[in-house]
């Protein structure tokens, strides 16, 4: 059984519970440092004990750090939901709602744990150039000046000289980067949780 099978079983769970269930489960991904242990025995005891509180809370679990993973919306949660058997429309608002407020913070959680956090360019500024040499040796050669602006600790800058062929290589391989990743996010969200 799927770890999202749980969640046609969330249906007969009273809403209130639910509610708390769900609450937690994004607040325990996101490491909220304001749950404590308290908090989860109250939520075994309000759902009839460990069992169908753990499974929910590893589908609900699941399900928001794969969407947080990615940078979905409520409407791609409130679908996988569907999808895996819940069928209670307040409980699937509630929990799309409270994964789009908790979405930040368990981004957050997901890129310190895993502990990658690539600098992100925010701006590129470039100048075309002539480099004008003796009538001896030539015509005047083409050189690209390109600065890139990257959001990290120190906020660097990447400055680059490049000839033509090599600016024109760098535009192929940026053009194919991002078609490679439009494909891998259309792929990924074609396989989002579901109970196949």
């Amino acid at each position: 059984m799927s770890v999202f099978g749980v969640f046609a079983e969330l249906d007969g769970v009273p809403t209130a519970a639910f509610e708390k269930l769900a609450t937690l489960s994004l607040a325990l991904v996101a490491k909220d440092p304001r749950v404590s242990e308290r908090d989860v025995e109250a939520l075994y005891e309000s759902l009839g004990g460990e069992g169908l509180a753990k499974r929910s809370y590893a589908g609900l679990a699941a399900l928001a750090a794969d969407m947080a993973r990615l940078d979905a919306g409520a409407s791609q949660v409130v679908s996988s939901l569907e999808e895996n058997g819940l069928t209670d429309s307040a409980k699937i608002g509630f929990f799309g709602a409270a994964f789009e407020r908790a979405k930040p913070a368990i981004r957050l959680e997901l890129d310190a744990t895993l502990g990658v956090v690539l600098p992100k360019l925010v701006d590129i500024d470039w100048r075309l150039d002539y480099v004008v040499r003796s009538s001896d040796d030539g015509p005047a050669v083409p050189v690209y000046y390109v600065t890139l602006h990257v959001a990290s600790e120190n906020n660097d800058t990447i400055d680059l000289a490049l000839s033509v062929e090599q600016m024109q290589d760098l535009l192929l391989t940026v053009r194919d980067a991002n078609h490679q990743a439009a494909r891998l996010g259309a792929a990924a969200a074609a396989v989002a949780p579901s109970s196949t």
